[in-house]
């Protein structure tokens, strides 16, 4: 049997990100579209076994015959499922956890059709032969239900807290490239104030009285001691 490549860290921990070639088949996919029209089972699964005899393999072996399935749908559409492990297993353990949640789910059902069906139930079993597939399923549960289980935020930052999920669950970035999309995703915008001129100083403070409650309508933890300050 083939075991898939995983890629890990020095300290033995998975690697989800996605490697540069995952990087570029997702970019060529997404240039000339998702959609299409998916092969059979019985299509793919020979295309598999010719790979296999290519390759000088044992066609006997499921495993090893399941790894040579291509995938039939998605952002890496195309590629084989061994290929996936060894390139974007995030996305490979997203994916998986996203089937479970919805097999669970009576409100949540998928839009596939029969064709695409199968070939997720086969790329589930691939993936969860490997305990290295079954550890990153797992680390995507973790994720998924930390933050369902985390304080809701303010209103204000509702859209961002949404945003920010849709990120830390969905995205293949590096761990560097997704703390820095995080960071911008969470800093405030920088608002260059305008000051108006030829004001009385009267008029000046309500105006400055006015931006600040402005701020603290979007920042009330941080700028309630200076309106508290200001007015008296």
């Amino acid at each position: 049997m083939r075991t898939p490549n995983f890629r890990k860290y020095a300290n033995g921990k998975l690697n989800l990100s996605d490697s540069p070639a995952a990087v570029s088949i997702a970019r060529e996919n997404k240039a000339r579209g998702y959609w299409g029209k998916p092969k059979t089972d019985e299509h793919v699964r020979a295309i598999a076994l010719r790979h296999i005899r290519q390759q000088h393999g044992v066609t006997s072996n499921e495993v090893d015959v399941l790894g040579q399935h291509e995938l039939q749908f998605g952002t890496y559409r195309g590629q084989t499922f061994r290929w996936i492990l060894e390139n974007c297993l995030g996305y490979a353990g997203w994916l998986v956890m996203k089937m479970e949640m919805e097999a669970e789910s009576s409100k949540e059902q998928p839009k596939d059709n029969k064709e695409q069906t199968i070939n997720k139930q086969k790329f589930r079993k691939y993936m969860m032969h490997f305990p290295e597939g079954r550890e990153a399923v797992k680390i995507k549960r973790e994720t998924h239900s930390s933050l369902k289980q985390a304080p809701s935020p303010q209103s204000s930052s509702v859209g961002k807290s949404s945003e920010l999920k849709s990120l830390v669950l969905s995205s293949h970035l590096t761990p560097h490239a997704l703390q820095h999309r995080a960071r911008r995703l969470l800093s405030p915008k920088k608002v260059q104030p305008t000051i108006p001129t030829g004001m009385t100083d009267n008029a000046l403070l309500h105006h400055v009285l006015e931006m600040e409650k402005s701020l603290y309508s979007m920042y009330p933890v941080f700028t309630s001691d200076i309106i508290v300050l200001i007015e008296i």
